[in-house]
């Protein structure tokens, strides 16, 4: 998910000459990197699925370019929503920040009970 946000803020920055176009380029970039990293996870993720649903729906337009080459915006619109809901990994700069979450289901009383 970094990587291919990297690949599309390099490819946005090369091909756009528009102030707006640089900043959709740098915020993809800088995204991607933070992503890779895995620092500030929940939120630069949730901002990913909400780049990559502007572009879906304004029909692959964003900041008055039209590239049909972003085609996979839905998938990684997709994967950014995974992300923000399953949150870093074990090996994430958040993970050493913040530590580790551990998931704690509970069973309700009777139901699937050893007996």
């Amino acid at each position: 998910m970094g990587v291919m946000l990297i690949a599309q803020g390099a490819y946005l920055g090369r091909v756009g000459g528009t102030l707006p176009t640089w900043a959709v380029a740098t915020l993809a970039a800088v995204s991607g990197v933070l992503l890779v990293l895995g620092f500030l996870t929940p939120i630069v993720s949730s901002l990913a699925a909400l780049w990559s649903l502007v572009i879906t729906v304004g029909g692959l337009s964003i900041a008055g370019i039209l590239r049909p080459e972003l085609g996979p915006a839905p998938l990684l619109g997709a994967v950014a929503l995974a992300i923000v809901f399953l949150g870093p990994g074990a090996f994430s700069v958040d993970c050493r920040l913040f530590g580790r979450r551990k998931i704690v289901i509970l069973q309700a009383p009777g139901f699937l009970r050893d007996k």
